[in-house]
């Protein structure tokens, strides 16, 4: 899965950059009061969905919520979807057959499991550019009544750099595909082409073990 991840001003202008998409002041602001290294579910996102004029920067929540449980419970908040089933389960098809969005980060964290208490790692791209995860949104009513878009992220097999430490990973695009994922008409099966364990290089790093809480000091 992928339950935390960073990123940063320089991560979203250098993704607008490459795409040719404008970021206005408001959206300046946004960053300025939202950037985080350790970017947690039902926090505010910079992601790239496909507007009316064409792509666009937002500032999406992590995770949507889902359907109320039988028994009453509460419904379950959704931040990851698997690429194996993301085209058939009815909580997540529709949105990801037609509301695709780039999320954009410049590290995700997965953590050991064996060290008492866990040791969280940083993973990267080897040349520490940003990264883009495959992603899809949805309109989303909160437990109090408020209604937002929210998005999902895409996990796939761990690559042999992941795999050391968990099992799985977001779905990582390349730059050639990503208009190609944002495309709404883009066929099923070039999309499920794209839910591949990343092949380009990567490196992983220990970080500090605060990171297991929600917020790091100063964050």
């Amino acid at each position: 899965m992928c339950g935390r991840y960073g990123y940063s001003k320089r991560a979203l202008s250098q993704i607008a950059q490459k795409m040719g998409l404008p970021i206005d002041a408001a959206m300046q602001f946004l960053l300025e009061k939202y950037r985080k290294q350790n970017h947690a579910p039902t926090m505010p996102g910079p992601v790239v969905r496909t507007a009316d004029t064409g792509p666009a920067v937002e500032m999406l929540r992590w995770g949507f919520v889902g359907q109320r449980r039988a028994d009453g419970g509460p419904a379950p908040l959704h931040i990851n979807a698997r690429c194996e089933t993301v085209s058939r389960l009815p909580v997540f098809r529709d949105s990801w057959a037609h509301r695709r969005c780039l999320v954009i980060a410049d590290w995700f964290y997965e953590w050991d499991q064996q060290p008492r208490p866990k040791q969280p790692w940083r993973f990267v791209l080897e040349d520490e550019e940003p990264m883009v995860m495959a992603g899809f949104w949805k309109p989303t009513t909160l437990p109090n009544g408020q209604s937002v878009d929210a998005y999902a992220v895409v996990t796939t097999e761990a690559n042999a750099t992941v795999g050391r430490i968990h099992d799985r990973m977001p779905v990582l695009l390349h730059e050639r595909d990503w208009r190609t994922w944002l495309d709404p008409d883009t066929p099923p099966e070039v999309l499920k082409a794209l839910h591949r364990p990343y092949d380009g290089a990567m490196f992983a790093r220990p970080v500090d073990i605060r990171l297991n809480k929600k917020k790091m000091p100063g964050k």
